[in-house]
């Protein structure tokens, strides 16, 4: 039972015991079944008090903070790991449930390993080290390392016989929708996109204020233009899907002052 307090995702009320960030008293690669002959492994970074983040705080930060980025051939990381506005213990569905993740159906096609644990869940980064060597980056609990490692051959894999429940999820990060403001001056046309992902359906609606803007680009792209028409409000809609998991969507509004009146 002592291995359970390093799942990654603490479950219940169980996080009340992290109120403040602590190392493990477990330190040795032994214990977290860390080597690159054996296991195909390498430690990136220590544990440090002030690492309190767990496996998919280190997910989103990795994607959305700027922080600094690990890697196989990467220098060994001071800990704690460097990163701003740390996303801290997440909880998986916070991800998931965002309009700026989607699963994916391929490996090849995603950057995020998620995998159901005997009580819990694990994430982990895909990097593509070169050609086909494949690693994947994640934080052993809140309490432990940052380890790189095979798909299958984390520390939640390897001891006891291991807790991980079937195939993993792959899942890709598409980001947020950006554009140059979503202030809209003029009734030149303006562009809006988020990241282009292999295997993602992109689908972009006006889904408010549709007399005053329309999409004037072609269908399934990761980048949408827009012609002002009116000014007013509208509402900009990405759906994103591919064919595994559930459409997630993302919405922003717009304010357009083009100086033409609306028709009465």
């Amino acid at each position: 039972m002592k291995y359970l307090i390093f799942i990654c995702f603490i479950l219940g009320n169980w996080n009340l015991a992290f109120s403040q960030a602590v190392c493990s008293s477990e330190t040795s690669n032994s214990f977290w079944k860390i080597s690159e002959s054996l296991y195909g492994s390498k430690r990136l970074s220590d544990c440090h008090v002030g690492a309190y983040y767990n496996c998919h705080g280190f997910v989103m930060s990795y994607f959305e903070n700027g922080c600094t980025s690990p890697g196989w051939n990467k220098s060994f990381l001071t800990a704690p790991y460097s990163c701003p506005n740390a996303q801290g213990v997440r909880s998986a569905s916070e991800f998931k449930n965002s309009g700026r993740y989607l699963q994916v159906c391929n490996e090849s096609e995603a950057n995020i390993a998620f995998y159901n644990l005997i009580g819990s869940d694990h994430s982990a980064v895909r990097e593509n080290v070169g050609g086909s060597f494949v690693k994947y980056i994640s934080k052993y609990g809140t309490e432990g390392p940052l380890v790189a490692h095979d798909l299958n051959q984390s520390f939640y894999h390897l001891y006891q016989g291991g807790q991980v429940i079937g195939s993993p999820e792959f899942w890709t990060y598409v980001g947020s929708i950006i554009g140059s403001s979503t202030t809209i001056i003029g009734t030149s046309p303006v562009s809006f996109n988020v990241l282009s992902k292999p295997g993602v359906n992109y689908s972009w609606s006006i889904v408010e204020g549709l007399s005053k803007v329309f999409i004037s680009s072609n269908s399934n792209q990761s980048t949408v233009t827009l012609t002002p028409t009116h000014s007013g409000n509208a509402k900009l809609r990405l759906t994103i899907n591919s064919g595994c998991g559930q459409s997630k969507i993302q919405e922003i509004s717009l304010t357009i002052q083009t100086k033409v009146l609306p028709r009465i």
